[in-house]
C-alpha cells in the first residue's frame, strides 16, 4: 500500500481512518526540521478508555533520525510555500509541531466514524482564532473551560478547539471534540495503559499503530484465527542502522498465539516460495526483504519484525528521485516499498 505525502483537500467523515493517515502524514512531511522540542512520547492520559485505535506520530523523533534527516533534505526544493503558510498561520510545522496523536472506533459499515485528533506543539491561540474568525459561519459555544468550535470549509463541516499554547484538538463531531477535551482535563476515564504495554511496542519508534480493542471490526473468514486477538499493534522506527517494522499481536490465551505463530510462519512461507522465482524487479525486492523475517511467540504475544538497512532505503529512494527527474517530475519522487509515497514536486493533475 503506498499512502500519498499531500494535504488533503478534505476531511470527510465517512472516510475518516483514511484521512487520518494521510493528514498524520501530511503534518509529518511539513514537520521535517531539526527543532529544539523533545517529544514526550505517547500520551495515553490523552486518549479516552473508549478508544478502540489509536495512531501516534513522534515528529521530533522522526526527524532527528537517519531517514528523517534525508526527507528533510528533498523538502528543502518545496520550502517556500511552506513558509509561506507558516507564515500565515505563525506556526511554523518544522520548528514548532512535536508530535501528532490519532483515535476513534471501529465503524459500522455505512456509519461515519467517532474519531479524534491531537496536535502537540506550539502555537499562537489568539491569532489562530481570528483566522478562523474571519472565514463564514464560525460558531462557539462553550465546553467546560474551552471553547468548542465549528465552521465550514468547502461545504464540510469542521469541529475543533484551541485547547491551549501546546494543544490543538479535531474531530469528526461535536461529541469527540468534547470528550477529548474532558479527557485532556483529567475528567474522563483514560486508555488503560495496560492494553498497550501487553503489546511490547517499541517506544523508540516514531510511528506507533495500535488497536486496544477488536470488538466491531469485520475479520474475513480465512483470518478466523484473529478472533482470538485482544489487541494488535504496529510500530515503524530506526534501530541502529536498520528501518525495523514490527507487529505484535496479543491473544486471548497463549494456545492462540501459538495457532497465531503457526499460521503467520505457513503465510509467509508461502509468499517467499511464490516470489523466490519470479523474474520481477519488485517481487526479488520483496523477497530479498522477506529474508530477514522473524517471528517469535512470548506466552501470549507473537511479534512479527522486518528490517532493512537504512542506508539501502535511502539509496533507492535517491535513484527513484532521480528516475522520476528524468520522467518529467520536477523534484522527484521516491517510494518506499514499507508503504510510504512521496511527490511533493509532482505535478498535479487538473
Amino acid at each position: 500500500m503506498r499512502i500519498p505525502l499531500k494535504l488533503p483537500k478534505k476531511l470527510k467523515s465517512r472516510n475518516f481512518s483514511q484521512n487520518i493517515k494521510q493528514l498524520i502524514l501530511s503534518f509529518l512531511t511539513l514537520a521535517l526540521c531539526l527543532g529544539t522540542a523533545q517529544a514526550d512520547g505517547l500520551k495515553t492520559k490523552q486518549v479516552p478508555a473508549t478508544a478502540q485505535w489509536i495512531a501516534h506520530v513522534d515528529v521530533d523523533r522522526f526527524k532527528t533520525s537517519k531517514l528523517g534527516k534525508f526527507t528533510l533534505g528533498r523538502l528543502k526544493d518545496v520550502a517556500a510555500p511552506v513558509d509561506a503558510v507558516a507564515a500565515m498561520l505563525q506556526f511554523d510545522p518544522r520548528k514548532d509541531l512535536s508530535d501528532i496523536t490519532a483515535y476513534g472506533n471501529h465503524a459500522k459499515e455505512g456509519q461515519p466514524e467517532n474519531a479524534a485528533v491531537l496536535l502537540n506543539g506550539k502555537f499562537k491561540p489568539d491569532h489562530l482564532l481570528t483566522l478562523l474568525k474571519a472565514g463564514e459561519g464560525l460558531k462557539i459555544e462553550k465546553a467546560g473551560k474551552h471553547q468548542l468550535l465549528e465552521w465550514t470549509k468547502e461545504n464540510e463541516t469542521q469541529y475543533g478547539s484551541i485547547v491551549n499554547e501546546s494543544l490543538l484538538v479535531m474531530g469528526t463531531n461535536r461529541k469527540m471534540v468534547s470528550q477529548a477535551l474532558k479527557t485532556v482535563d483529567g475528567k474522563a476515564a483514560t486508555l488503560n495503559a495496560k492494553k498497550l504495554k501487553d503489546l511490547k511496542l517499541d517506544q523508540g519508534a516514531y510511528i506507533i499503530l495500535g488497536m486496544a480493542s477488536l470488538e466491531g471490526l469485520p475479520i474475513p473468514p480465512e483470518a478466523k484465527i484473529l478472533e482470538n486477538v485482544k489487541s494488535i499493534g504496529i510500530t515503524l522506527g530506526e534501530k541502529g542502522d536498520d528501518l525495523e517494522i514490527a507487529v505484535s499481536l496479543f491473544a486471548a490465551n497463549s494456545e492462540f498465539a501459538e495457532q497465531i505463530q503457526q499460521m503467520l510462519q505457513g503465510l509467509l512461507a508461502l509468499v517467499q516460495l511464490q516470489i523466490s522465482n519470479a523474474e520481477d524487479a519488485n517481487a526479488k525486492e520483496a523477497a530479498e526483504f522477506l529474508k530477514g523475517a522473524q517471528i517469535v511467540r512470548n506466552n501470549q504475544l507473537v511479534r512479527l519484525s522486518l528490517k532493512s538497512p537504512v542506508a539501502v532505503v535511502i539509496d533507492k529512494a535517491k535513484l527513484q528521485f532521480e528516475a522520476e527527474a528524468k520522467n518529467g517530475g520536477k523534484n522527484g519522487s521516491f517510494k518506499f516499498n514499507i508503504g510510504v509515497e512521496s511527490g511533493a514536486g509532482n505535478k498535479q493533475k487538473k
